[in-house]
């Protein structure tokens, strides 16, 4: 699996500004930690060594992105999701 080199929070574009918020908070703490974060909208972006996924709001992200939006099982795999409510 290698180091941990980037979370990249993945979000649907039409998603509560309330989910936005904690992520972009979220996202603060660890850069003020040192590890690089980054976002992707609609879409997980290619697995890549060191690269894990935050999918904060599953049940939104899988409502409003299209089909298939979803992760693979690689990605799932290395996926930590934040349940909100």
């Amino acid at each position: 699996m290698g180091a941990l080199r980037e979370l990249v929070f993945v979000s649907a574009s039409g998603q509560n500004v309330f989910f936005g918020e904690l992520a972009a908070a979220l996202r603060g703490e660890l850069e003020d930690l040192g590890l690089p974060t980054s976002e992707s909208v609609d879409a997980f972006p290619a697995p890549e060594p060191g690269r894990a996924f935050v999918l904060v709001a599953p049940h939104e992200f899988a409502a409003l992105c299209p089909p298939g939006a979803g992760p693979d099982a690689a990605r799932l795999a290395r996926t930590v999701a934040v349940c909100t409510e």
